[in-house]
């Protein structure tokens, strides 16, 4: 017999659990490029929805920007 898993009290063969976890994959792989969602878009919404993102405009990325370069500077001449 084969293996199976109680999943919500119903048994369910392990090749089906294989099959189910590659089609989802596939189709998350596949289906955005069908509904026209393109990557960087993605990658754009989630950055800027990070909580992570302490930047928030372009005045403020010169200042990061201003303050590692000021920083690395230091650590150079202090070895």
């Amino acid at each position: 017999m084969a293996n199976h898993y109680i999943i919500f009290g119903r048994k369910v063969p392990t090749h089906v659990l294989a099959i189910t976890t590659l089609g989802l994959l596939a189709g998350s792989i596949a289906i955005p490029p069908l509904l026209g969602i393109k990557d960087e878009e993605t990658k754009t919404k989630a950055a800027k929805n990070s909580p992570h993102n302490i930047v928030q405009n372009k005045g403020e990325q010169k200042e990061v920007n201003k303050l590692e370069k000021d920083f690395s500077k230091d650590q150079r001449s202090n070895p």
